[in-house]
């Protein structure tokens, strides 16, 4: 009995063998678990999968926004138009999202079927680096902007983007604001040829400015200039002994000591090497006292700020040609002109064109009415000194001083036939007026090619040096300065 039941074993294990455990082990099987629909993964190495066309176009925004330069995503896709919606929906991205606008230079798509879902991969090539993207500034109102602009300004910064929500071009008008703060912040401007910005894309609420600022020196060069002058600008100020109405005529005599009008555009310096000056800035008319009307007109205006005198930059023309000057409120609550270059002869200081109303002041000078503060007081030459021909002395050969209607003037006796004035610039004998000097011909020194301050298109188009005109990206001028 014991050999019969051994025997049945013996020919039962193999046959378990071979039908029970092993056939377990060699047969196929499949072992499945819940996934999350969606789980994000590296887009250079892996793929998420997706059941909606949207989400896909805004996984890809997402990825523009990381700088990446692929992405592979799976999905689920039942219609059989995929790949012309695709290309649809890619291009609204590019032409509406801003930052792609802004970063993007071409997206292509390639889709591959597998069974139930589409396989597809973006390769995407950026005209923007991921720095640039990541540097997007965000700003959400003018203010805010403004406040953006005078830091890039302080700085002689050349290049910022900003991503601007609530934008339109009349809150956000590029051109206006940047020249506006340029001549409210005279310890700032310096070296400035253009300024351009450019608005991606054409249209939404939401919008990329990128900014770029070209200057013709380096930033370190023009903050040490900048705190040269403003260091000089101090001590003139910190040194006044006036008040009040007396203070700004004080400070117009100090300009008038300290700078000279700029005929030569050049300066000899200790070594004897010939350097070129900053005649539109207030290094120039304090540091190297040698400036233009602009120069004069900036200077002026930070010793008025270092004084706490309220001042503004006037830029208009004087005949046919570009000059700037300032808007002074004095003590009686009132705006009245001052034009220092003027005013500053090589052998005198005179006071012409100091504390004049519009009337007065629109005899010689035209500018903007719509833009400065209307000067309708009649008490801006009330503290300047009783000589009257200082009163009525001035720098330009071509303004009689007897035109200041309610001065008297040494001059305005008709029976006096010896009076000590050029011709009259409407006798064909006369010579022509002053012009704006240009940049001296050194031969071992070039020129600057561009004038420092000069009106700029926002295409950056340098203008010429041949004359004085406004740092505005609005634009460009080709008129002289006088």
């Amino acid at each position: 009995m014991r050999r019969l039941i051994a025997l049945l074993l013996a020919l039962l294990i193999p046959l378990l063998t071979l039908t029970g455990c092993s056939s377990l082990l060699e047969r196929e099987y499949v072992v499945t678990s819940r996934h999350a629909e969606m789980t994000t993964v590296d887009s250079e190495v892996g793929s998420v999968r997706l059941t909606d066309l949207d989400a896909l176009i805004t996984l890809l925004a997402d990825t523009v926004r990381q700088g990446t330069t692929k992405l592979t995503a799976q999905l689920v896709y039942r219609n059989d138009d995929l790949e012309r919606e695709l290309q649809a929906a890619v291009s609204e991205l590019r032409t509406t999202d801003p930052i792609c606008a802004y970063a993007v230079e071409f997206i292509s798509a390639q889709q591959t079927k597998i069974l139930t879902y589409y396989e597809i991969r973006f390769d995407i090539s950026y005209r923007r680096t991921p720095d640039q993207i990541a540097a997007l500034r965000s700003v959400d109102s003018p203010l805010a902007f403004r406040q953006e602009l005078t830091s890039m300004l302080s700085l002689f910064t050349e290049s910022r983007a900003f991503l601007i929500s609530g934008y339109s071009p009349e809150k956000y008008d590029f051109d206006t604001l940047f020249s506006e703060l340029y001549y409210n912040m005279p310890a700032a401007a310096y070296g400035m040829v253009s300024a351009s910005a450019a608005v991606t894309p054409e249209t939404g609420d939401t919008r990329v400015m990128e900014i770029t600022v070209t200057y013709n020196d380096t930033p370190s060069a023009l903050m040490m200039k900048s705190m040269s002058a403003t260091s000089i600008a101090r001590v003139i100020s910190s040194n006044a002994q006036e008040e009040g109405d007396a203070l700004a005529v004080e400070l117009h005599d100090a300009l008038c000591r300290f700078a000279r009008y700029d005929e030569e555009t050049a300066a000899l310096d200790i070594s004897g090497e010939v350097v070129y000056t900053d005649p539109y800035t207030v290094y120039g008319a304090l540091t190297q006292t040698r400036a233009v009307s602009t120069g004069y007109a900036m200077a002026y205006r930070q010793l008025c700020d270092e004084a706490g005198i309220e001042c503004m930059i006037v830029r208009g023309r004087l005949g046919s040609e570009n000059h700037a000057w300032n808007l002074v409120r004095l003590s009686d609550g009132n705006w009245y002109h001052i034009d220092v270059s003027l005013d500053d002869d090589e052998t005198r200081t005179g006071y012409r064109f100091f504390g004049l109303g519009d009337d007065d002041m629109s005899l010689t000078h035209q500018w903007d009415t719509s833009v400065y503060p209307a000067c309708t007081g009649t008490s801006g030459r009330g503290a300047l000194p009783d000589d009257e021909e200082l009163r009525g002395h001035s720098r330009h050969v071509d303004i009689v001083p007897s035109r200041i209607p309610g001065e008297i003037s040494p001059y305005t006796d008709v029976d006096v036939e010896i009076i000590d004035l050029p011709p009259s610039p409407t006798d064909p004998t006369s010579p022509p007026s002053p012009t704006e000097p240009s940049q001296p011909s050194d031969p071992s020194k070039p020129s600057d090619p561009t004038d420092p301050t000069a009106e700029t298109s926002v295409s950056g188009t340098a203008p010429s040096t041949s004359a004085e005109s406004s740092p505005e990206p609005s634009g460009t001028s080709s008129a002289a300065e006088s």
